[in-house]
């Protein structure tokens, strides 16, 4: 999963450049899972329903 989010880069003599990157792995793909169950369950999902929702959105190998 490619998430967009914000970047700085240190540049030679103490400046900053601010921009944008494309990140992936699980410290970004986790908050993103959550929300899927959360948004689930406060549609009135039971957690089951909320966990497979995620897992069909957001399918992943075991």
């Amino acid at each position: 999963m490619d998430v967009a989010s914000s970047f700085v880069r240190l540049v030679p003599g103490g400046g900053r450049r601010f921009g944008y990157a494309r990140w992936s792995g699980t410290s970004f793909a986790a908050p993103q899972v959550a929300a899927a169950v959360a948004n689930a369950l406060r549609e009135g999902r039971d957690p089951d329903e909320a966990r497979d929702l995620a897992c069909r959105h957001y399918p992943f190998e075991r």
